[in-house]
């Protein structure tokens, strides 16, 4: 999404024309429910090309990124007592609105402040809201099933959540991770209770000792496994204890073992992608934990985002390749087709057939050859 792009939000009032929204930032970003909105795109007035709401991760050029995660335990969301878009945006253009208009997580914090800010609900047709409930994107109220997470170049990090007395609150996040609900303080508070069990349990219960002593076999280890199940509170407590440790040493940064341009991220690069690994869920497995031929609730997307150098990976999880795009690049960055139609770029978050997803190696074996 270019510098300067004129967006077309929801109405935030009912029968009132859709707010614009002029992005003062770049931003790389992911859609996965972009085809349902297009449906009904003339509620918006803009053509379907045109449509980027549902937002649901994004990078942009300063280094500021958003998650939207699920979280079935939104209480509901106000009406609009202004249609002005600059005390108050829509849960659904949340993401987007960060997005365009903020650097750092400090300028969000200060600028979607509870006490001057309103996020509410959209009114559109009947057939619309309709047509959103039965893809399940919305309660029958009519308000999205979202929290969502903020991170910056700074490694500040913010959870922003809706809540009873229909208002939203900012919540800080150290851990600097989030999943589906509950709800950011749920999380934390059986974060806190498995560590507490897991160090009340004597340490002989998980580490081997040399005979006699009590010094661990394995590298004078303290770490203690986290929970391996796919529930979102599983998932989130194995990020947060993985996250704290994931930097005491990196991949080994040697020619070989990084990807090629990898830049200064090098063997962190390797880190994150192990560690988001363990959270992928299959096609069989949903977010509670179950399983069954017919669950639809797996991993669409692997997404890794570097803040610091501007690049925003993104693959399949049915292809191990990955591919990225470069907020850095200049021509990226120009706009959609030299400033034409459509506003911006959508690629297919899908296996790169111009590319191969293995290196075949056979012909240098067969020479005796060192494979490089």
């Amino acid at each position: 999404m270019p510098k300067g792009t004129e967006l077309t939000l929801l109405p935030l009032c009912q029968g009132a024309p859709s707010p614009k929204l002029t992005t003062k930032h770049a931003f790389a970003f992911l859609t996965s429910a972009r085809s349902i909105i297009q449906s009904f795109h003339a509620d918006l007035g803009v053509p379907a090309d045109d449509v980027s709401q549902a937002i649901s991760d994004g990078l942009n050029d300063q280094g500021l990124s958003v998650t939207v995660q699920w979280d079935y335990d939104v209480p509901g969301l106000p009406d609009a007592t202004s249609c002005n878009i600059s005390t108050a945006v829509s849960a659904m253009d949340l993401s987007t609105y960060i997005l365009a208009s903020f650097a750092t997580v400090e300028q969000v914090r200060q600028a979607v402040d509870p006490a001057s800010f309103t996020v509410v609900n959209f009114h559109l047709s009947d057939a619309a809201m309709a047509i959103l409930k039965e893809a399940g994107l919305i309660a029958p109220q009519g308000h999205p099933f979202i929290h969502l997470g903020i991170s910056d170049a700074k490694h500040d990090s913010l959870v922003i959540e809706f809540i009873e007395g229909n208002t939203h609150a900012l919540r800080e996040n150290p851990a600097g991770v989030l999943t589906n609900e509950p709800q950011l303080p749920g999380h934390y508070r059986q974060l806190h209770s498995y560590m507490k069990s897991r160090f009340e349990v004597p340490q002989t219960a998980y580490q081997r000792f040399h005979p006699g002593t009590f010094a661990p076999v394995h590298y004078n280890s303290t770490f203690y496994a986290p929970p391996g199940d796919h529930s979102s509170q599983s998932r989130f407590i194995r990020l947060a204890m993985l996250n704290q440790v994931a930097g005491l040493r990196s991949w080994p940064e040697k020619e070989g073992w990084v990807p090629q341009g990898s830049g200064p991220s090098k063997g962190l690069w390797e880190a994150a992608e192990n560690i988001l690994n363990t959270i992928v869920l299959p096609p069989s497995i949903d977010d509670a934990g179950g399983a069954g031929v017919k669950n639809y609730d797996y991993t669409q997307v692997s997404i890794l985002r570097d803040h610091v150098n501007l690049v925003y990976y993104f693959r399949s999880p049915a292809s191990p390749q990955w591919q990225a795009v470069s907020l850095k690049d200049s021509a990226v960055m120009a706009g959609a087709r030299n400033g034409q139609k459509p506003l911006f770029v959508v690629v297919p978050i899908a296996h790169n057939s111009k590319q191969p997803w293995y290196t075949d190696i056979s012909s240098d074996v067969a020479r005796g050859q060192r494979a490089t």
